[in-house]
């Protein structure tokens, strides 16, 4: 049996896995077969329901010749696999390094990928990605797996739509098991800035600026709700018929919504008028609604402006002119919105 305990490798599964998941749904349109190995990884569903601890008798090997299939089976040519196994003395090679499984790991959950071969779980993943990533993208990677998309040049527009690989709760739920593991404590410290159920790229960024603190070069808005929920009266009903409907950014105590409008939304007459209905509904019950497209997203001086909205209704005092805080604005920025063009597997072997 062949346990990766390797975040790259990992990682890389879990994104193909969302790949097949996107390009499955039937309201993708797929513009490019790819050259990944999407088509022979079990989808996210699968794989989630896949989840298992290592059965007790097992026993873990790593041998250079399987770990060879497996890279060139699921594309993980050059990338460093770490293998458990269950006795030291097994050859390592530049590629293959192979670590004792620890006593606590046999009580953890891992993923069965074939008969024999397990991943690790999206949490685990996250534990050792927080020892290499940068603060702000680790979170923004969170985000996205805490999400309901995923960034894939396939299809049309870049971005295709799978159910969250986790949760917050899942995060925190592991970090309290792996509690003396590297990693756990800025696992845990990133969990709690954790805003759920995004669906697209810029609406994470949009909500990582808005959340994250004035020192890490965030606006410090909280509380917001990504793709927050508002219950609709009958008159809201009437223009537009459905008990809940959801916005994009949400601050519930302002009543203020900000709805990302999209290239694709631009193109699409029918997406246009159905969110002309759930605006006007949402003016009835009260909420307002500021439309926000790509460009302002990008735009530093754009995204100033529309903090201050939020910023005003909620009570808080933005100095924006301060020089050192712009330049971690410009920071933060920029490293997000870099990952949102990401190639993720060059991500993984930096």
């Amino acid at each position: 049996m062949t346990v990766l305990y390797s975040q790259r490798a990992s990682a890389y599964i879990w994104q193909l896995a969302s790949f097949r998941e996107a390009r499955q749904n039937k309201q993708a349109t797929v513009i490019s077969k790819g050259v990944d190995a999407a088509h022979i990884v079990p989808t996210v569903s699968r794989l989630l329901n896949s989840r298992m601890q290592l059965p007790p008798d097992c026993t873990l090997s790593a041998r250079p010749a399987e770990i060879a299939n497996i890279s060139r089976k699921y594309g993980l040519e050059g990338m460093a696999v770490d293998v458990f196994i269950g006795c030291s003395g097994s050859r390592q090679s530049e590629l293959i390094r192979c670590r004792r499984l620890p006593r606590e790991f046999r009580h953890m959950q891992f993923v069965r990928l074939e008969p024999d071969v397990f991943i690790c779980t999206p949490e685990m993943c996250l534990l050792q990605l927080a020892l290499i990533l940068p603060p702000e993208q680790l979170l923004l990677l969170m985000t996205e797996w805490c999400g309901k998309y995923v960034l894939d040049k396939c299809l049309l527009g870049g971005v295709g739509k799978r159910q969250p690989l986790t949760s917050p709760q899942g995060i925190r739920e592991f970090v309290d098991m792996a509690a003396r593991k590297h990693g756990s404590y800025t696992l845990r410290e990133t969990a709690r800035l954790i805003r759920a159920d995004s669906e697209s790229p810029r609406e994470s960024v949009f909500g990582i600026c808005h959340s994250l603190g004035c020192s890490n070069g965030g606006y410090g808005l909280s509380p917001l709700l990504l793709n927050g929920e508002v219950e609709l009266s009958e008159s809201a009903r009437q223009l537009y018929n459905v008990a809940k409907c959801r916005c994009d950014i949400y601050y519930p105590t302002a009543r203020l919504a900000f709805e990302y409008q999209s290239k694709t939304y631009h193109e699409d007459w029918n997406a246009q008028e159905k969110d002309k209905s759930r605006i006007a509904a949402l003016q009835i019950m009260g909420v307002d609604v500021v439309e926000v497209c790509a460009k302002q997203v990008e735009s530093r001086k754009d995204m100033d402006a529309l903090a201050l909205i939020p910023a005003r209704r909620l009570g808080i005092a933005l100095d924006l002119s301060d020089g050192a805080y712009a330049a971690k604005r410009d920071a933060l920025q920029s490293s997000l919105l870099s990952r949102t063009e990401w190639n993720f597997r060059r991500l993984l072997e930096a």
